[in-house]
């Protein structure tokens, strides 16, 4: 039997109106293979919660709806500004930023991970929402969809001019010598 329930890597399910800001979750070995609903930061967002400037880097070896922030969000619930530095495995339902989303906006963020078993990039499900300046590592996820972001080589992931909507004034940085040159 695999385990039922919301696995994140700091909590099972944000409720109502939390907003997650400026977290991390580092270097993590969340190994759950016959779990579902597993993301980096959070099982869950709840109604009107939100993932905010936030990284996770790690692997994640799980069942089905393994996302490297966020396991499932309904709408109302926004992931903005995230980074993802992850491998994720699982069964079903993969995604670099999200597994599903039913109608959560998600923009400006991420992945230069690698997708095991997915034929998704950002979004393993979308059910409504929208996804605007969502990026990835096209050479480490040959198999990911770009219908739900945009394939960049390493090079260009390198550079800032690809990034378009990514405010490299307040919120990104970009050092050739921290975080691989990303």
């Amino acid at each position: 039997d695999g385990y039922k329930g919301l696995f994140g890597g700091l909590v099972g399910e944000a409720s109502l109106f939390v907003g997650i800001t400026q977290s991390s979750v580092t270097e993590a070995d969340i190994n759950l293979p016959m779990a579902e609903g597993i993301g980096g930061l959070a099982g869950k967002l709840a109604t009107a919660s939100s993932v905010k400037a936030c990284l996770f880097t790690g692997t994640i070896n799980g069942g089905d709806a393994v996302g490297g922030m966020v396991a499932e969000a309904g709408s109302g619930e926004a992931i903005q500004h995230c980074h993802v530095d992850a491998t994720l495995h699982g069964t079903n339902t993969i995604g670099g930023v999200i597994a599903y989303s039913q109608r959560a906006p998600i923009a400006n963020c991420y992945v230069e991970g690698n997708l095991v078993l997915s034929d998704k990039a950002l979004v393993g499900k979308v059910g409504g929402g929208t996804i605007s300046n969502v990026y990835y590592n096209k050479e480490l996820s040959p198999k990911a969809g770009a219908h739900t972001g945009t394939a960049l080589t390493i090079n260009e992931m390198h550079a800032k001019s690809c990034f378009a909507g990514f405010d490299f004034d307040s919120i990104w940085g970009r050092n050739d010598t921290i975080n691989g040159g990303y």
